[in-house]
């Protein structure tokens, strides 16, 4: 029998996402069960890197541990960083130094699709409908007035950089417009405030599984709330999920189309979730972001599309570090 490739299992992370990261997985850990491969669950934060089990620090300069006494080098990584290193490129670039494949989407893409302003950018120019957006910088001079000639009331107050929903606003009032950016910078350098798009809720997972563009059941997400916020995201019934979606075959043709032009656009790789807001007036759909490590709590969204087509976590994702070491 061939001895088992050895594979660092990334979680946690530097932003407020560090806890959900923790969440995912713990779920999915249980699912890599494989002949072929050794897990070894690394926790990245702030302060260090370091293997759970052992409690021992990793070696960046060759990406390695050491447990019981041997000294174990990764032959490849499997990513569940939400926000950064994870999904801003940084930990890609870290391996692709290192030499060190991994089955998600490269550093080029994660750094793009991170960045919601360049992400939109890139898609409105590529015939993508997005929402319109004006971006702003930490430390500017801010005009409440010159801002609403850009954008409409009611608009969305996020940081450009993050996930989760962390730091975002619906403003409706402009009384509300200033205390909500002033939030929003709290979490990052950048904020972008964004038009509201009237219309429901759609997200589709996306996996290329050898050279087929394969879509995933689309998802509704039914919030109580004035949007998806994080409460309703991590909040057990916090709101209503159907999949697959009970939609229109043009809607749900529609959708898929953009999803594989999303997917490809970007150059992405391995599984990720394409949010969207179904526009009702435009009838169309208005391109959110692409989530390029998405969560993967037993509940989350592409664990609930992979059972709804027949498959599992454990398929999906070993399958993938099969193709990376062309052993599918």
């Amino acid at each position: 029998m061939k001895p088992k490739k050895n594979i660092a299992f990334l979680v946690g992370g530097y932003s407020g996402e560090f806890e959900i990261s923790l969440k995912s997985a713990q779920f999915v850990e249980s699912q890599l069960v494989s002949d072929k491969y050794a897990f070894f669950k690394i926790i990245i934060s702030k302060e260090n890197w370091y293997y759970a089990n052992e409690n021992t620090f990793v070696n960046k300069d060759d990406f390695s541990i050491v447990a019981d006494g041997t000294k174990i080098k990764f032959d490849a990584a499997f990513i569940l960083v939400h926000g950064s290193p994870g999904e801003d490129g940084l930990i890609q670039g870290y391996l692709d130094l290192m030499g060190v494949p991994y089955s998600s989407c490269d550093r080029l893409c994660s750094t793009i699709t991170f960045d919601k302003k360049i992400s939109n950018t890139l898609a409105q120019a590529n015939g993508i409908k997005v929402a319109q957006s004006v971006l702003l910088k930490k430390n500017e001079k801010l005009n409440i007035k010159k801002l609403l000639t850009q954008v409409s009331l009611p608009v969305f107050v996020k940081p450009n950089h993050g996930g989760s929903s962390l730091g975002t606003f619906k403003v409706v009032a402009q009384k509300d417009f200033k205390a909500s950016i002033e939030k929003a910078f709290e979490v990052g350098d950048d904020v972008l405030v964004e038009e509201f798009i009237p219309g429901r809720e759609m997200t589709i997972g996306v996996v290329r599984r050898k050279g087929e563009l394969v879509v995933m059941p689309i998802t509704e997400v039914i919030a109580p709330n004035e949007f998806f916020d994080f409460d309703a995201k991590y909040t057990p019934g916090g709101c209503e999920e159907i999949t697959p979606a009970p939609i229109p075959t043009r809607m749900k043709r529609a959708i898929e189309a953009s999803a594989r032009q999303v997917y490809d656009l970007y150059g992405c790789r391995g599984v990720v979730r394409v949010d969207y807001i179904w526009h009702e007036e435009k009838d169309a759909p208005y391109f959110l972001e692409v989530n390029t490590i998405p969560g993967l709590t037993k509940t989350s969204f592409i664990p609930q599309q992979l059972e709804a087509m027949g498959w599992d976590v454990q398929t999906l994702f070993l399958g993938l570090l099969d193709e990376l070491f062309e052993l599918g």
